[in-house]
């Protein structure tokens, strides 16, 4: 949302109007020209409120940005979906196991990892399929890569899908191997429809989201392949410990409800209209 942002503080200079900026990504994660890194550190001191959705994020607009006035509002979960299309049924196979990623198909995603890190568990779960559910730029390089670790019969891609909360209630644990998220809506959704979750510890997102060992698993180092299978094979092959995590992850939807952060919002648009009068 920087550029989105930055034009919308330039367009109301000198007009009466409150100006909000956001950052849905961890800044540093975007490949920005120094261009818009200049536009950037001159727009958003200008702005009313400057909104982070992790601490992480927050910490560094006030480091690298001086002058920006952030304030941290994280999304709400969404739950439950709704349906749209496309509908793709669910192939699962009697006896066997879902592991579950659900995000575009970009680098940043870090399927790439996932991948290798199946590959290493792959023969000591023989009924536990990968399924990764999104589209994107990556396809090819990922299907060129599920063919070299002889995975084509153990992964599916089926691209975007609109029951996507079908699939979390058919999947058996859930795993994101992203290289760096801004919160992340799939880890939250997966954890509100009462899966086990593994994530990277990356930057950002999913330790303000996980709490670790307790509703899920944070794994470190970020991109670790061999720490991330060591822990998905822990948990693939003890149901046990998956139902213990699970048992708490639907506590996201208390923690953020949509009406914990419209109040948020709420309190910040009376804030800056008060500020106005």
């Amino acid at each position: 949302m920087t550029s989105s942002s930055v034009y919308s503080v330039l367009a109301n200079m000198g007009l009466r109007s409150k100006v909000i900026a956001t950052e849905h990504a961890y800044p540093p994660s975007q490949k920005l020209s120094n261009f818009w890194l200049k536009l950037r550190k001159f727009a958003y001191p200008k702005a009313d409120k400057v909104i982070a959705l992790t601490q992480m994020s927050a910490d560094w607009l006030k480091q690298n940005v001086p002058g920006s006035d952030v304030t941290i509002i994280q999304n709400a979960v969404q739950w439950p979906l709704k349906i749209s299309k496309p509908v793709v049924p669910i192939d699962k196979p009697s006896g066997s196991k879902m592991l579950l990623a659900v995000g575009r198909l970009h680098y940043e995603k870090g399927f790439d990892l996932l991948l290798n890190a199946f590959s290493q568990i792959a023969t000591d779960c023989p009924d536990w399929r990968l399924v990764i559910l999104g589209e994107g730029a990556e396809r090819h390089k990922l299907e060129v890569q599920i063919d070299s670790l002889n995975l084509k019969e153990k992964v599916i891609v089926p691209g975007r899908v609109g029951n996507l909360a079908q699939w979390y209630e058919q999947a058996d644990l859930f795993v994101l191997s992203s290289r760096n998220e801004g919160l992340s809506n799939s880890l939250q959704e997966a954890m509100a429809s009462g899966l086990c979750v593994v994530s990277f510890d990356c930057d950002t997102g999913p330790r303000e989201i996980i709490r670790d060992r307790v509703d899920g698993v944070l794994v470190r180092p970020a991109e670790d392949v061999n720490a991330l299978a060591e822990q998905l094979r822990d948990l693939m092959q003890h149901p046990e410990k998956r139902a213990d995590l699970a048992a708490k992850a639907p506590e996201v939807l208390e923690r953020f409800s949509m009406q914990t952060i419209s109040v948020q919002w709420d309190n910040l648009f009376h804030e800056l209209i008060d500020e106005k009068r």
